[in-house]
């Protein structure tokens, strides 16, 4: 999907694939009920340079991310989890933070 919000000047520099993410924009949340993905997300994220929060329930991570100063730059989640679902969580954040990133990644994926 294609939006403004994902256009750059031609004249920014663009950051190469090897450097690593500016100091403010370095926090990820990833909710999975499985640990071994939690695991398996930080052991790749953290090199990178992105500092990684991870919660085994969706609602302990959207109580998280109510308090987050910043907010985190991207929420990674699991959808079929126990006590809300991963839509029901990107929901909630939504309203608490809006991000057009996120809609458009989530309307893509839905097709809409």
């Amino acid at each position: 999907m294609f939006t403004a919000a994902n256009t750059t000047d031609m004249n920014e520099r663009k950051q190469s694939a090897n450097s690593k993410p500016e100091a403010d924009s370095k926090l990820i949340y990833i909710v999975d009920d499985e640990p071994m993905l939690l695991e398996l997300a930080s052991v790749i994220l953290q090199p990178l340079g992105y500092t990684v929060k991870t919660f085994s329930d969706a609602v302990a991570a959207l109580e998280s991310f109510r308090a987050a100063k910043p907010f985190p730059v991207l929420l990674i989640t699991d959808y079929s989890m126990h006590a809300m679902n991963g839509m029901d969580l990107i929901k909630a954040c939504r309203q608490i933070q809006h991000s057009k990133q996120l809609v458009d990644a989530v309307e893509a994926l839905l097709g809409r």
